[in-house]
């Protein structure tokens, strides 16, 4: 399959976050027929006790003839709850629906100059995290 390339959003998708998925992608044998792809990255260290890495889901989608992708979502996992913490969204900027979802205020617009803001903190550290290898499990599947 060749490079993603996305089609236009309302955050700011960074260049070098986009390599990382292209990444990602080349690393495994996905037919260019597909139409939708989960990126799966974790850190297998990461656990309630302790804390790691949050698991992050990024999904894309392709549809009809057109090249370009669509960001479908962007989401960071954590857990929540004490004495048996579950695995829970704790960010979903979900693009399908040009929202922000999270545990800690109500829904925002994705286009909401706080969640930019938020969106653009996250991207900066979910880069910095590539980047040095904090996520030693990255599967894509369709």
């Amino acid at each position: 399959m060749k490079n993603i390339k996305l089609k236009s959003s309302p955050l700011k998708i960074s260049t070098q976050l986009l390599v990382h998925i292209n990444e990602a992608i080349s690393r495994n044998k996905i037919a260019k027929e597909r139409t939708h792809i989960s990126i799966n990255f974790r850190d297998s260290e990461y656990n309630y006790k302790l804390g790691g890495y949050h698991p992050v889901e990024i999904g894309l989608e392709k549809m009809g003839d057109n090249k370009r992708w669509s960001l479908l979502y962007i989401t960071d996992f954590s857990y929540l709850g004490y004495p048996y913490a579950e695995l829970v969204k704790e960010l979903n900027f979900d693009f399908s629906e040009g929202m922000l979802f999270t545990n800690y205020c109500p829904p925002r617009p994705i286009t909401h100059y706080t969640v930019k803001a938020l969106f653009e903190l996250w991207q900066h550290n979910f880069i910095s995290y590539l980047e040095f290898s904090a996520f030693d499990q990255i599967k894509v599947s369709t």
